[in-house]
């Protein structure tokens, strides 16, 4: 399937808001975490598929909660999560269509947040939808499939480092926004490393390998801006937006997050412009090499041109052709050769053609 675009199919002729999975399922499995917390103490607890019924009865409201569903295939799991946490139809289809460009909605009480989790195996960039709705004192975030990065988050939880307990869910939330963005940087510098040893390999080598090369790194750049670019647009919302989950006393985090966004964009814009320049100088090196070897063959062209002349003329049928008896001719006609050849070589060496 491709990773630039999720075919809509299964949803046309659907009505709006229709609950369906769109995209390739990564999983069959599906696992349930709720992390519950003040700044005193942390429940963390796992649930099976059979047991989500009874995971709201257990969410504090005196607590900030993390509700992680690795679930986005299972819609009868979809449908009670959207029924009971009051979630609007049109924001749980996107959260169901895993091609949904990264973006930000505002329903109600609560805020749709879409990003991409990228995954870097074999140079090449895997994509997974994972998708939050902020709500006062809740954070609800959906995935693909079980593993992800946000171990660094949960871990910060319950370590309870730095101010992530003391605060709120849009907190909580803005965190685990910061893991992917990190993330990104990660994945562009493992994937820069590369670009960056391309350059003497271009240098003193030719062949299609290296051409073959450019183009895959190319492609995973433009996954990566296809990525980040619409994050960028989405924390500028959350900036100009008064009327969201976001608290005000929180706003210089996303105005960080904004800036760390630029600065992914800009590296993958470098590293685009270093791709084309090098795949210009790989060309050009393969024209230079060309023309030498060009040049070589002209030389040699021009060389026996006089000397095939000479020899058609003595090779033609005419019986008038006095030096054919000359006892000598034969000698006369090479020497007449070997000075040529030796007077067109200083000629090309003189004139830097050799």
């Amino acid at each position: 399937m491709s990773r630039n675009f999720i075919k809509r199919t299964i949803s046309r002729g659907k009505a709006p808001g229709s609950l369906l999975f769109i995209g390739e399922q990564k999983s069959d499995e599906t696992h349930l975490n709720l992390i519950q917390y003040t700044e005193d103490e942390i429940d963390d607890d796992k649930f099976a598929e059979t047991d989500f019924e009874s995971i709201p009865a257990k969410i504090d409201p005196q607590k900030t909660s993390w509700l992680n569903l690795d679930a986005l295939h299972n819609i009868e799991l979809m449908k009670f999560a959207q029924s009971y946490f009051n979630i609007h139809p049109l924001l749980m289809e996107d959260i169901l269509n895993t091609g949904q460009r990264p973006k930000i909605e505002d329903f109600d009480k609560s805020t749709l947040i879409s990003m991409k989790m990228l995954q870097l195996e074999d140079d090449k960039i895997l994509i997974e939808q994972v998708s939050f709705v902020l709500s006062e004192g809740l954070l609800i975030s959906f995935q693909e499939r079980p593993g992800d990065l946000f171990d660094f988050v949960r871990n910060r939880l319950n370590a309870s480092k730095g101010k992530i307990r003391s605060v709120g869910a849009d907190y909580l939330c803005y965190a685990l926004m910061d893991t992917l963005v990190d993330n990104y940087f990660d994945i562009i510098g493992q994937i820069g490393d590369h670009v960056e040893d391309l350059e003497d390999v271009i240098l003193n080598h030719q062949n299609q390998d290296i051409s073959t090369t450019i183009y895959k790194y190319k492609r995973e750049f433009r996954v990566l801006h296809k990525a980040i670019l619409p994050v960028r647009d989405m924390l500028l919302k959350i900036l100009k937006t008064e009327d969201n989950q976001f608290k005000q006393e929180n706003r210089h985090y996303i105005r960080d997050l904004l800036d760390l966004c630029q600065q992914a964009l800009e590296s993958v814009e470098n590293y685009r412009e270093q791709l084309s320049d090098y795949h210009n100088t790989y060309n050009t090196n393969v024209n230079n090499g060309m023309n030498d070897v060009m040049k070589v063959l002209t030389v040699f062209a021009s060389i026996f041109i006089p000397l095939t002349f000479i020899a058609g003329v003595y090779g033609t049928n005419f019986e008038n052709i006095p030096e054919l008896s000359y006892k000598y001719a034969y000698f006369i006609m090479w020497g007449v050769f070997v000075v040529i050849i030796i007077g067109m070589v200083i000629y090309f060496k003189r004139n830097k053609w050799l």
